[in-house]
């Protein structure tokens, strides 16, 4: 069975899309299946992660049409796991000019999520979703085994962040963390992790490092064009603690 982890920020800009992409890609590369999907309606954020521009039909065109053909871009040999398997939904919608925002219900989201774990037998299924709490937010929580609420440092947006993993508790997602991206040091002092944790009430899963040499013209995603860089570094260290956590809740749940 799937497990889902949604990758989340209350706010925009803060990195969820790098973290999502290069997260899923690093899981794949363990070894295990990985389907990423892009929720964001106006665009595809994924692709410029990966460096690579998906062929699968958009999310708002798979949502309303979540037939089994075209529903995912196997990435697999274009990024040569020696194991495993990596597939991706861009995000968008192919009618450029719609008018207005697109609208979605809970159940063609929850619905196109379903199919996606059909087609692709994933292990993971890595969900980059749109900034904010709104229906499709709670539409993703109604299936999320993991929450992974992104912050950043400056304490901006971190009320939103905070009521978010509010109601992802109410709505039953069992595992909730929080990642700060563009964090000043890693990892983050034992002073700053007590005050964290205990201003969210969620564990912190890990911290990424600023990394101002971040070029969005790489030819490929951050893990693989830097591998040694310390945001790289920490992100592995995340995956790990990330799986190792999964690991103990399937032995927990008898699975």
């Amino acid at each position: 069975m799937s497990r889902f982890v949604v990758v989340h920020s209350f706010t925009r800009r803060v990195g969820t899309s790098a973290v999502a992409a290069n997260l899923a890609l690093l899981l794949a590369r363990s070894g295990l299946r990985v389907a990423l999907v892009d929720t964001h309606r106006q665009r595809d954020t994924i692709g410029p992660s990966l460096g690579v521009a998906p062929r699968a039909r958009a999310f708002v065109d798979a949502c309303t049409d979540p037939a089994p053909a075209g529903l995912l871009d196997d990435l697999s040999e274009l990024f040569r796991l020696p194991a495993g398997r990596f597939s991706a939904l861009p995000g968008g919608h192919a009618t450029h000019l719609l008018d207005g925002d697109p609208s979605l219900s809970a159940d063609e989201i929850v619905g196109l999520l379903r199919s996606v774990t059909l087609v692709s037998g994933a292990d993971y299924v890595v969900v980059d979703a749109e900034a904010g709490l709104h229906l499709e937010t709670m539409a993703l929580f109604a299936v999320a085994d993991v929450l992974a609420e992104v912050i950043e440092p400056e304490p901006a947006g971190h009320q939103g962040s905070a009521v978010t993993l509010d109601v992802a508790d109410r709505l039953g997602v069992p595992r909730r963390w929080i990642v700060v991206n563009r964090a000043a040091a890693t990892p983050v002092p034992d002073v700053d992790r007590v005050v964290l944790e205990s201003a969210f009430r969620v564990p912190l899963l890990g911290a990424l490092p600023e990394a101002p040499e971040w070029d969005r013209t790489d030819a490929g995603p951050f893990v693989l064009e830097h591998p040694a860089h310390p945001w790289s570094a920490a992100l592995c260290t995340l995956a790990s603690t990330l799986l190792d956590d999964e690991m103990v809740a399937r032995g927990a749940l008898g699975e």
